[in-house]
């Protein structure tokens, strides 16, 4: 469930790079009844070429134009989160509470993209290349 917040989250308010990772889930959770509105996305930590830790409140729309459910994704995260006693720290991170790498995130999202084109491989391009061993993933392309 971090992953998939993370990717939506940080596609819907434009983070860059690791600011993603910077998800604070306390104040997330604090923030999440303020507004019917929009949601507060709140990262902790130095964001957008500041120097300085502060906590940073983000808003977002509840749902894209596209119907991505953001309020949703974010409301799940954080009920599984609290299922395993996690209230406070990172909220992209392991079950355990420790925050998720870029690597285990690339991983993650590797692995579905080959479970949903060995489930229905017409919703790629005819150009995909795929094998077991495939492991990159270069310009929008699964890479032999």
């Amino acid at each position: 469930m971090s992953t998939l917040t993370y990717i939506i989250i940080s596609y819907c308010i434009s983070l860059r790079g690791s600011e993603g990772f910077l998800f604070d889930l306390g104040g997330l959770r604090k923030l999440r009844e303020k507004s019917s509105e929009h949601c507060i996305m709140v990262l902790q930590g130095g964001l957008k070429g500041k120097h300085h830790d502060l906590q940073h409140l983000i808003p977002c729309c509840n749902r894209t134009g596209t119907g991505i459910n953001v309020r949703g994704t974010l409301d799940r995260l954080i009920e599984l989160k609290r299922s395993a006693n996690l209230v406070n720290g990172p909220a992209i991170s392991t079950v355990e509470g420790k925050v998720l790498s870029s690597k285990a995130i690339d991983d993650i999202l590797h692995s579905v993209l080959i479970d949903i084109f060995l489930t229905d491989y017409t919703l790629f391009k005819n150009v995909i290349c795929i094998s077991i061993s495939c492991s990159i993933i270069i310009y929008g392309y699964l890479c032999c």
